[in-house]
């Protein structure tokens, strides 16, 4: 009966390893043959505003690209208009005229709307046209919006950042200021625990060139200085920081 043992391991020793082989095969095979990612596409252009228009919405920010990339918005004549890369000329969004306290238009995560403010409110309008609906009433001009899972940031200067439900509602008071201090541009990290936005402290011009980039814990509330004399920055899917320096 040994022996009867020892040949059956002998003829499947062989049958397994070539199993295995076939199985490594067929595996690197499908790897080899897997659809490759399609590479991302650059678009590099040169914009001038048509005649007759000029930006509008004072030193706040006035333009905005969609989170995949194709389309631009910005705020001109008291009028927001999107400019798609496929297309040669802007359209202005049907349901918005003249209205000069048009600020900050910041595009929905899914490209399909765009949330502005205006007139003490936080509005968003589908980049069709249409009528817009009021999201929150925010009475202060806003510092910057940023748009995450958590809802929608705005900062708020003097009053610190609040956060705002992107179904609408009753601005929730997420980080406060010093009597003298500036908050602006607030983004949520990945993680939802770690906000970071620009801290300016002072009263005169100069206040916002030596401004700081913090990072502020939801957890308990610890802030941490990132970057000295920088404001305005933006995190990255790379994991990295852009931000501006005068």
């Amino acid at each position: 009966s040994s022996g009867v043992a020892v040949s059956r391991r002998r003829i499947l020793l062989p049958v397994l390893a070539a199993s295995v082989v076939t199985a490594i095969a067929i595996g690197a095979a499908a790897w080899a043959l897997r659809p490759n990612p399609p590479a991302p596409v650059v678009t590099q252009f040169d914009f001038a505003l048509p005649e007759g228009q000029s930006f509008s919405g004072g030193s706040r920010q006035n333009v905005a690209i969609s989170p995949d990339g194709t389309k631009i918005a910005y705020l001109a004549n008291g009028r927001l208009y999107v400019r798609s890369m496929r297309e040669l000329e802007p359209k202005a969004i049907a349901g918005i005229d003249n209205d000069p306290t048009l600020l900050n238009p910041m595009f929905a995560p899914d490209g399909e709307s765009i949330v502005f403010f205006a007139q003490t409110e936080l509005k968003r309008i589908p980049v069709s046209g249409g009528t817009a609906s009021t999201i929150a009433m925010l009475g202060a001009t806003p510092f910057g919006f940023s748009w995450s899972a958590e809802g929608i940031l705005v900062g708020q200067g003097p009053g610190g950042i609040v956060r705002v439900s992107a179904a609408g509602g009753v601005p929730e008071p997420l980080v406060s200021v010093a009597t003298d201090e500036w908050a602006y541009g607030p983004q949520m990290l990945p993680g939802s625990r770690t906000l970071i936005y620009t801290l300016a402290k002072g009263s005169d011009e100069e206040r916002w060139d030596k401004a700081q980039i913090v990072a502020h814990s939801l957890v308990d509330g610890t802030k941490s200085m990132l970057i000295e004399a920088a404001s305005d920055a933006r995190y990255l899917p790379t994991g990295h920081l852009v931000y501006s320096v005068s």
